[in-house]
């Protein structure tokens, strides 16, 4: 039998949830919020970026594996109560740009480069 108290007061301890001067309902309110917020980018992403030529179906998983993995990490690794998904602007940027000018590999060249530049901007202390 699992000892729920234990359990809960480790994940208050390892996520510093008191020290912070929240608690774990407030936590899971807040998460579920959150997921509700952003729940419209499984909906949304793929349909923009299907009209760029990009499997609808691929588009909508990686979006939530992608969302999923990427807010654990940040979870886990950063203790951040932060959520990760994929900005939409960029989205909107790629359809617009595939095939009106670029091809698509040339528009996701383009947005890799600026994820890296954004990425970089870090530990290089840049704002």
């Amino acid at each position: 039998k699992m000892d729920w108290d234990d359990i809960g007061w480790r994940v208050a301890r390892y996520f510093k949830i008191n020290e912070r001067g929240s608690s774990i309902s407030t936590e899971v309110r807040g998460g579920i919020t959150t997921f509700l917020t952003m729940a419209y980018i499984l909906l949304v992403n793929p349909q923009i970026l299907g009209s760029a030529g990009l499997s609808p179906s691929d588009v909508g998983t990686t979006t939530a594996l992608l969302c999923a993995v990427g807010t654990i990490a940040i979870g886990l690794w950063g203790n951040l109560p932060f959520s990760l998904g994929p900005g939409m602007g960029l989205n909107t940027f790629f359809a617009g740009l595939v095939g009106v000018k670029l091809s698509k590999e040339q528009v996701l060249a383009t947005c890799f480069v600026a994820g890296l530049c954004i990425t970089m901007m870090g530990p290089c202390k840049i704002t």
